[in-house]
């Protein structure tokens, strides 16, 4: 592997010997250029059937060049930032990636407080290079500082109003151009400021329900939403956005406004907990609750069920016997709020029902139902702060459809300055799951319509249950396998690349992502988008853009409405921020001369069998992947809706243990709930729990949370490896979580990016403080390890191996893990080259060329009735 990575020291090394290294290095290089992971582009291929105008150059990422004075100079997309007065605005959160590019670069990012609070910052340098990182007042006076040779570098400062900077410079020299810094800067918010937080349930209401945002439903204004339509408006990077910026009115006018580029966040990451057929939902409903902060969840609000002050709910069957009806209007309804928090010693004789209620509806002299169980959640309403306990309410362990819907915790935590392009094909999100007992391979094809070269810094994808992935990138004939892992629940997930691949303008790019089942038995699932009536009906049939790959039958789903819920992401110097390309919407860029055949040429790159389902016989297969209940949804906007079979007792080691969990847990307390709004006579409580999640996961990004883990640290974090010919070498690595004594998940999640194809995963998830063999080496290459927290996916940690000298071939990146008598067989479908790629890679079963894979639409049942005031 060719690398482009210089490191200085300003007092190592003499301008003469740079120049001299720097020739013999061009000299050395081929004139085909270098690919991008260091292939060369004149490789010969293996395929018979590539398009020859397919196999053209491949530029570098990022070519090393001397600048004046003899520094190595690549800036990154934040330069000119060397002063105050040239500082890049950023916001809390932040995340933010760039480069040191020379001995004398020095980063300045400015900080805007309106209020007292206090900052967290962290700076995570590259292993060649050290850096320091200052925190400066509005006159650039040093108040903190962090300078070490090694390791993370961290500040936690008290501060007031006004403008704060943070420097970032390198501590004896050194720099690495090649491999960027991580800044991550939050802010724990005082009591005032939690209390203006407030961002706007209209954006996501008109968003999904007026055509004009070229995403929306169709259910209607009033029709209700659920979970998997919130994340479809975070994905979007149509918001969050301030409430002043678009207010909520119940009486319209419910006119969508486009102010994506005004979010200083985005969600990129959403868990989709088990739901309640698992029998661990309450552990694991509870542990995200203290340590993400809140969920979302699905009740029916019957009101024979509901003490008449709002404040206790239980509902004991869901055979709807106490629904309430009258004149042949239901005045019982589905309901999305939020969970703060749990007491399992809440009293069951407080659930007392409504008499009032069964006598009016006709159950004169029933009684209502009583749990047999003391316990309660704890839920954030959307009736005002005059229902219930203060806009609070206490709903029992025991009520039967608490569990209807995936529990779901979004994440407004990445900065959206950590991409400024999203490519899409799926921009109404995900609303079907393609489900299979095998693994497959699921492939998106995208164009860079833009007029310079973008560097890919990330994928995304959903996924319905737990899974082991793999991901692959193809660019200009080759195919590279570039991040593996393991996800323990369902969601939409955001994996970092680092610089994946260099995308030229006008070509075409595809992004594979294998997803396996994460124990024997188990079944996975990926999101998918497609036209389902009454749901949604502005999909577009392509061809050559989607594709499902399950066992050897390769079937191109976009040519029958079918787009699997994948997103690259990419800088792109000439956007502005928030610029997004979809196939078709509101997004949609007019196809450039050629584009047709570069989608085309990369599209049958690892594409050569062909043997497509029918459309009647994928569509046959629609039937059970979401299971939905609801209730009268005009009256408070819930639609419940659960991933088919998500539940299913795994394999796996249970989520969380309950001796680990308090007796009782209440994020009033925490000082991080924002006040309970109002969502008036209009079925919008969906959007206003999916907000109230968002808006708490900022409030609480300072770790102080109980049960927060406020650390990760790896027993190394570089390791440097030298293989014989034919020889591999374990590495094994130690991963500890620190932080509060009742931590609920004590288990990290191992995943690597980089030159996958050089190494074989052997450990998805290790326990803390537990010494695991987490990956073997198998020839040259460079990987970066990730670990992370299974309670926070935000605390993590890193170390990256290099491997040199000689090694084996023929990789198997990502292994079936325990399966009897299980097909070892990787077939590489890649048409350039032999390099160990594993492209659409298919482990399992050749029997039979059906596919065993359901994707399942769904009717949503509604009782006829009209609205009821509150």
């Amino acid at each position: 592997m060719i690398m482009t990575t210089m490191r200085i020291g300003a007092a190592r090394r003499s301008l003469v010997l740079l120049l001299a290294l720097t020739l013999a290095f061009l000299l050395a290089c081929p004139v085909a250029g270098v690919g991008p992971r260091g292939a060369f582009a004149d490789e010969p291929s293996s395929g018979e059937d590539l398009p020859q105008d397919a196999l053209k150059p491949v530029a570098p990422l990022e070519e090393t060049r001397l600048a004046e004075g003899g520094h190595a100079a690549a800036p990154d997309r934040f330069e000119p930032n060397d002063t105050a007065a040239q500082a890049t605005d950023t916001g809390f959160p932040a995340r933010v990636e760039a480069t040191v590019h020379s001995a004398d670069d020095v980063d300045w990012y400015a900080i805007d407080t309106e209020d007292t609070g206090e900052v967290a910052l962290m700076l995570t340098s590259p292993v060649q290079a050290a850096y320091r990182m200052r925190l400066c007042d509005e006159s650039g006076v040093t108040l903190r500082e962090s300078s070490f040779e090694s390791g993370l570098q961290s500040i936690r400062c008290a501060v007031g109003d006004g403008r704060y900077y943070v420097v970032v410079e390198s501590l004896d020299g050194a720099f690495d151009p090649a491999n960027p810094y991580t800044l991550d800067m939050q802010r724990h918010m005082e009591p005032a400021s939690v209390s203006s937080l407030d961002l706007s349930e209209m954006n996501m209401l008109t968003a999904l329900n007026d055509s004009a945002s070229g995403f929306a439903w169709d259910y209607g204004v009033n029709g209700g939403g659920h979970f998997l339509m919130s994340q479809a408006y975070f994905s979007q990077w149509a918001g969050p956005v301030a409430e002043s910026d678009d207010p909520y009115s119940a009486a319209g006018p419910f006119e969508y406004r486009d102010l994506g580029t005004q979010s200083p966040y985005h969600v990129q990451n959403a868990l989709y907990l088990p739901s309640g057929q698992s029998a661990s939902f309450l552990d694991d409903l509870k542990a995200a609750v203290m340590t993400y902060g809140a969920a979302d969840i699905y009740v029916l609000w019957a009101l024979c069920c509901a003490t008449q002050d709002n404040t206790h709910l239980f509902v004991d069957k869901r055979d709807f016997e106490y629904q309430a009806v009258e004149d042949g209007v239901s005045y019982d309804g589905g309901h999305i709020v939020t969970v703060v928090g749990w007491d399992d010693t809440y009293s069951k004789d407080r659930f007392e029902g409504n008499p009032y209620a069964l006598d009016r509806f006709g159950y004169t002299g029933a009684s209502t139902p009583k749990p047999h169980n003391d316990g309660a959640l704890i839920c954030k309403n959307s009736w005002g702060d005059d229902a219930g306990e203060g806009g609070y309410f206490y709903v029992s362990y025991e009520d039967a459809f608490i569990g209807t819907n995936n529990p779901t915790v979004f994440m407004a935590g990445d900065s959206s300055e950590s991409y400024n392009h999203q490519y899409l094909n799926d921009p109404y999100g995900t609303n079907l799951f393609w489900t299979s007992d095998e693994a497959f391979t699921a492939s998106e094809v995208f164009v860079n319509r833009q007029s310079e070269r973008e560097t890919l810094r990330a994928v995304s994808f959903s996924i319905g249950s737990a899974a082991r992935y793999e991901i692959a990138v193809t660019t200009n004939g080759q195919t590279e396998t570039v991040a593996t892992g393991e996800k323990r629940y369902g969601g939409y997930y955001t994996v970092h690349l680092g610089d994946a691949a260099a995308i030229e303008p006008g070509d075409a790019f595809r992004i594979d992502v294998t997803v396996r089942p994460a124990a024997q038995g188990d079944k996975v699932r990926m999101g998918v988008s497609a036209n389902v009536p009454g749901e949604i009906s502005g999909i577009v049939e392509v061809s050559g853009r989607a594709f499902i790959d399950e066992g050897g039958t390769v079937t191109d789903v976009g040519e029958q409405g079918f787009y699997p819920s994948i997103r690259a992401y990419t800088d792109d110097p000439a956007s502005g921020g928030g610029g997004q390309d979809a196939l078709y919407g509101r997004a949609a860029s007019p196809a450039a001369d050629g584009v047709d055949a570069q989608v085309e040429a990369c599209a049958e790159v690892g594409l050569r069998q062909r043997d497509p389902l029918g459309e009647d016989e994928v569509r046959e297969r629609t039937e059970d992947s979401i299971a939905v209940t609801s209730v009268n949804p005009e009256l408070y906007g819930g639609i419940g809706v659960r991933i088919d079979g998500s539940a299913e007792d795994s394999a796996i080691d249970p989520l969380s243990l309950t001796a680990d969990l308090p007796s009782s847990f209440d994020l009033r307390r925490e000082g991080t709930l924002t006040p309970v709004r109002n969502q008036g006579d209009l079925g919008s409580c969906w959007t206003f729990a999916a907000m109230a999640c968002a808006e708490n996961y900022l409030a609480r990004t300072d770790a102080n949370v109980t049960g927060y883990p406020r650390s990760l640290s790896l027993s190394r974090n570089k390791v440097s490896l030298d293989l014989s010919a034919g020889e591999e070498a374990p590495v094994e690595l130690t991963a500890v979580l620190e932080g509060s004594e009742n931590l609920p998940l004590s288990t990290v999640a191992w995943s690597v990016t980089g030159d996958v194809g050089s190494v074989r995963l052997e450990t998805g998830r290790s326990t803390s403080g537990e010494a695991v063999t987490v990956l073997t080496a198998l020839k040259p290459g460079t990987v970066t390890v990730r670990a992370e927290s299974d309670a926070d996916m935000s605390v993590a940690a890193q170390c990256v191996v290099t491997i040199s000298g000689g090694g084996s071939q023929g990789v198997e990146p990502l292994p079936t893990p325990d399966v009897d008598q299980p097909d070892r067989q990787v077939e590489s479908l890649a048409a350039a080259g032999d390099r160990a790629a594993v492209p659409m890679a298919v482990v399992g079963s050749a029997a039979g060329l059906a596919f065993a894979a359901a994707i399942t639409s769904y009717a949503v049942r509604r009782s006829s009735g009209a609205k009821r005031s509150r």
